[in-house]
């Protein structure tokens, strides 16, 4: 919960009280490897905290295919926010990678912050902020960066990725077959 409490401090200073309501509607989970977060078809209704562990999302294309959108690892706050702010069923599937231990912020609770303290309100803002920059972010690199410099840059964001993620997921989030991104590697490494 320190944790969660620090990364919330950054986004805007919460006092004793604020802190003390928060703890008390948080619910933290111990989760294994593979367990759902979240499902295609359900609707997000919580913001998550990831305290330890990795997550990731991913989407069926129309081929039937898992495609990996997105990777969540320690200190991040998390949703599908187009399900979360929009009550429409998500696309996306978010999975843990490994064993996780994840808090949880029911919608119902923070929309009852919100309406109580502007606090909470910047809070909302400037996380969702950052969860938009993230996106844009993403999308730009996929739009304009080879598969060589994406995967480059991916490493570089998570120095340890490769000994958390297995390879076959890092090639779909590149949107890469794994022999793809194999000879990726091995163009890496010959250049060293």
């Amino acid at each position: 919960m320190e944790n969660l409490l620090k990364i919330i401090n950054q986004y805007t200073p919460l006092d004793k009280q604020m802190e003390m309501e928060l703890i008390n509607i948080v619910t933290k989970r111990v989760i294994p490897a593979g367990e759902y977060l979240l499902k295609a078809g359900q609707i997000s209704s919580s913001i998550l905290f990831i305290e330890q562990g990795a997550v990731y999302y991913y989407k069926i294309d129309k081929e039937g295919k898992e495609r990996v959108v997105h990777f969540t690892f320690e200190g991040d706050l998390f949703s599908d926010l187009e399900s979360y702010s929009t009550g429409i069923p998500s696309n996306f599937y978010i999975k843990t990678l490994e064993p996780s231990i994840v808090y949880r912020l029911e919608k119902r609770h923070l929309d009852n912050f919100l309406e109580k303290d502007l606090r909470w309100e910047r809070l909302m803002r400037l996380f969702m902020q950052d969860a938009l920059i993230k996106i844009v972010g993403d999308k730009k690199n996929r739009g304009t960066l080879s598969n060589t410099e994406h995967y480059v840059k991916l490493v570089e964001t998570y120095p340890d990725l490769l000994n958390r993620v297995p390879l076959y997921l890092i090639a779909s989030y590149l949107n890469i077959t794994p022999e793809g991104l194999s000879k990726i590697r091995r163009r890496i490494i010959n250049k060293r």
